[in-house]
């Protein structure tokens, strides 16, 4: 766990400042070094008529406020259908003891669900995928339900643990080499005959293994290239989902080494074919 003191240690805080919806100067939980350093410069933007955090990196992690009465699953269908996906920005922290190697860094779930729907501010973690278009983060800021969005200065992060050699049972982060693979993912059904899960809960449950929404199709058709604004559509698969319980996904390099069996177990009778080649 990450809240073990034997592997646990945190920077001395992050400080990050933008535009919100309605023009408002914004500023996290900004530490009292970090003030003293950014106000000057704060100042002299604001003299100089400049605009601070007026655009934001598509490629860069995302910190993403929610309105107060965003739900953790409403959240997580907006960003995947913008073809985003929840993440730690936090994972590349890892005490690594003596013969340990960062390749068996013990995996962690992205749930947050408890956190962000039992307080405020309702706040998550978001990243691009190769389904996202070049102007996501205008289109994310444009939706109801966000009220703002920061990309970091700095922030603090509780260490992740690794060992020497992989544990017998016990879960780990997929490499970029490892990650990538497709899977058709089908949700088991009630006794009555409906999805065991809502599209929402689904979609949320998958994303939290760290499996994002995937077409493998559009996907080899892009080749790398970013999707440019005029020719994007909506990432969703609420439609398929109704008619068939099934989602196409991909793994991240948030998803474990077991992340098959993960998947089968977010509801009763649900299966996983992978991989997983559509005819395109």
């Amino acid at each position: 766990m990450r809240s073990s003191n034997a592997f646990r240690f945190e920077h001395w805080g992050y400080c990050s400042i933008n535009w919100g919806k309605d023009r408002r100067l914004l500023a996290s939980h900004a530490c009292a070094r970090a003030t003293f350093f950014v106000l000057p410069v704060l100042l002299a933007f604001l003299l100089s008529g400049c605009q601070i955090g007026a655009s934001l990196s598509s490629s860069a992690v995302t910190y993403v406020t929610f309105t107060p009465s965003t739900s953790y699953t409403t959240a997580m269908t907006a960003i995947t259908n913008l073809g985003l996906r929840h993440t730690s920005p936090c994972k590349n922290n890892v005490i690594v003891p003596d013969g340990a190697s960062t390749r068996w860094t013990r995996w962690e779930s992205l749930d947050e669900q408890s956190s962000f729907d039992g307080g405020l501010p309702r706040t998550l973690w978001v990243t691009s995928t190769v389904l996202a278009p070049s102007d996501w983060p205008t289109r994310l800021q444009s939706l109801a339900i966000v009220s703002s969005l920061t990309q970091s200065v700095n922030m603090s992060c509780g260490a992740y643990q690794a060992d020497a050699t992989p544990t017998p049972g016990v879960p780990y982060y997929l490499t970029m080499a490892e990650a990538g693979a497709y899977a058709h993912v089908s949700i088991g059904l009630e006794s009555k005959g409906s999805p065991a899960l809502t599209y929402d809960q689904a979609v949320t449950a998958l994303n939290d293994l760290g499996l994002r929404l995937a077409d493998p199709c559009r996907e080899q058709q892009l080749q790398g290239r970013s999707v440019t604004a005029s020719k994007w559509t909506p990432v969703g698969q609420q439609q398929q989902y109704a008619k068939t319980r099934q989602l196409v996904v991909a793994t991240t390099t948030d998803a474990s080494d077991q992340w098959q069996g993960q998947a089968q177990t977010i509801a009763k009778g649900t299966s996983v074919q992978t991989p997983y080649k559509p005819i395109c």
